[in-house]
């Protein structure tokens, strides 16, 4: 009967709490590459889509060409970590460096197709080094 209890009102909390959330007053989006070109404008759309569609409460500013970084591509992850970049588009070849397994998806001979591709995406054992990486120690 407990169970039920709590489970109700914590059905019932959850939503309030979620309508309640606080956001930063702007989150930052890294782009490697430039405005003009087609990852620069789709996180310039990308940014404006969520403005839109939050009604102005979630704000993101778009730094492209690896203005958050210096230049050196290769540091992405790095500020993510650090915390200087929210979220970044990136591709897995500029975080290869720092994140061995990311090399598989540079060997794209590797995969005789999409679906076998698709499968290694899937598998959480590649994935779960990238995810401890966030963990605050």
């Amino acid at each position: 009967m407990k169970r039920i209890f709590w489970g109700i009102v914590l059905f019932l909390i959850i939503p309030v709490l979620a309508s309640t959330a606080t956001y930063k007053k702007e989150y930052k989006l890294s782009c490697v590459v430039g405005p003009k070109l087609a990852w620069g404008e789709g996180t310039t759309y990308f940014a404006k889509l969520v403005k839109e569609r939050t009604q102005g409460r979630i704000n993101i500013k778009v730094y492209t060409a690896a203005s958050l970084m210096t230049g050196k591509q290769t540091n992405e992850f790095l500020i993510l970590r650090q915390g200087a970049a929210d979220f970044a588009f990136a591709s897995t070849i500029n975080w290869s460096s720092t994140i061995k397994q990311l090399n598989l998806f540079n060997l794209p001979f590797f995969f005789p197709t999409y679906g076998v591709l698709d499968t290694v995406n899937l598998c959480s054992q590649l994935f779960f080094p990238v995810s401890c990486l966030f963990i605050k120690h």
